[in-house]
């Protein structure tokens, strides 16, 4: 069969066909074409909107270390260099208008009402982080050498979980589904426990606790889908991290963040900054409060991988408390007792 060719534009022909549409003089056209490019290239690194049809930019991606968990480099540390890499992200419209190009064209440079997000890195060191930790285990120790871990609790802003359902995922890269389990709409306390390791620091374990009650039993967080049963030994159910940030927020909010990141108001860039500002090597972390809920955002271990969350549940089998296990601490749910 015979395949149809298909003329592809030159840019000679865009010019044409947007002085034809616009009724302004070719050379005039050439000359906005032209400026819209030196800019773009001078603006990628904040990014560059192209109204109508997307975001030119740079993605930086700093230097960063982590720990090789498979292969035979297992266990070795390795130093990520920094790099930055050129993209285009379509804007929704961009992908409406292309499946319906007969359809009007919206104003283009009507602002986009978007809600308001705020953002807080206030952290409290506790003293006594016995309302965390005390159904962790004892004692917990360090992998994979099995030292004694010297943990750090901080408490950071309550979440406020108003859908009950919890999603747990990379922060930066929007998506994933909530697990399966939910709790009752409310605020809940929630931590981070840093192991010390020498002169670095990293995020252990995110733990939310729902109530008081002592945790009998822990079970792994599930999402639609998922069949613990089908897992070997030494499988998880985790979510993916490819930006070295692990995340806990209500289901409802993620809508809301991909809405922010679609439109690029700037949501992503504050929070790589909010980011920055409490970054000690090598963890940091930033909250996020938004008219669905809010949204916790902290340093995934030693980085990029796979991780698993648990659900500890009390007596009468209501949830007590989530954690997600980021690989560095060897705790009770860790230990063959889930």
């Amino acid at each position: 069969m015979e395949r149809m060719s298909v003329k592809r534009l030159t840019p000679a022909d865009v010019v044409e066909l947007l002085a034809g549409k616009s009724g302004l003089p070719i050379e005039q056209v050439k000359a906005l074409l032209n400026a819209q490019a030196e800019l773009a290239y001078a603006h990628a690194s904040e990014g560059f909107p192209i109204p109508g049809i997307g975001i030119f930019g740079k993605v930086a991606t700093p230097e960063r270390k982590l720990v090789m968990r498979f292969g035979p480099k297992a266990g070795q540390e390795i130093t990520v260099p920094a790099v930055q890499k050129l993209n285009f992200r379509l804007s929704r419209l961009a992908r409406t208008m292309a499946r319906r190009p007969s359809q009007p064209l919206p104003d283009l440079f009507k602002p986009v009402p978007m809600p308001d997000f705020k953002f807080s890195s206030e952290a409290t060191e506790l003293s006594d982080a016995s309302m965390f930790i005390k159904d962790l285990g004892d004692p917990l120790t360090l992998k994979p050498d099995g030292k004694p871990a010297s943990l750090v609790v901080l408490r950071l802003p309550d979440l406020s979980l108003p859908s009950g359902r919890i999603l747990a995922a990379d922060a930066l890269i929007v998506g994933g589904k909530p697990f399966t389990r939910s709790v009752l709409p409310g605020r809940y306390s929630f931590a981070l426990a840093i192991a010390r390791l020498g002169t670095d620091e990293r995020v252990g374990l995110a733990i939310i606790r729902f109530s008081d009650a002592p945790v009998v039993k822990w079970e792994m967080a599930t999402r639609e889908g998922e069949d613990i049963a089908s897992l070997k030994e030494d499988q998880i159910f985790g979510y993916g991290v490819d930006s070295g940030t692990g995340s806990f927020c209500d289901a409802s909010v993620q809508k809301l963040l991909a809405d922010a990141y679609e439109e690029d108001i700037g949501v992503s860039e504050r929070i790589i900054d909010e980011l920055k500002a409490t970054y000690k090597n090598t963890r940091q972390w930033v909250h996020v409060e938004s008219p669905n809920g809010s949204l916790a955002i902290f340093s995934s271990g030693y980085g990029d991988g796979s991780y698993a969350s648990y659900f500890g549940l009390d007596e009468s089998g209501k949830p007590a408390a989530l954690v997600t296990d980021f690989g560095l601490v060897t705790w009770r749910a860790t230990r063959g007792t889930r």
